[in-house]
């Protein structure tokens, strides 16, 4: 009985995802994510800069630091 019923759920989903409206909803989500990791990044730099400034006899280790868990620019 739980296959009769997972048939047409799966043909609504597959409906749903060629809708227009929901595929301009999915375009929305995906430049908000990528804004947002984007902002997310620069604050990473931002920190990172801050960080050498004022701590410019720990600048060798937090570099070090920076490369071993360096995130990926996503422009």
């Amino acid at each position: 009985m739980f296959d009769a019923q997972e048939e047409p759920l799966s043909e609504l989903k597959a409906i749903e995802q060629s809708d227009p409206a929901t595929f301009e909803a999915m375009k929305e989500a995906i430049k908000v994510a990528h804004e947002a990791a984007n902002r997310w990044i620069d604050n990473i730099f931002t920190l990172r800069q801050w960080c050498s400034n004022n701590f410019p006899q720990a600048k060798e280790q937090l570099e070090h630091l920076y490369n071993e868990s360096a995130p990926t620019v996503v422009r």
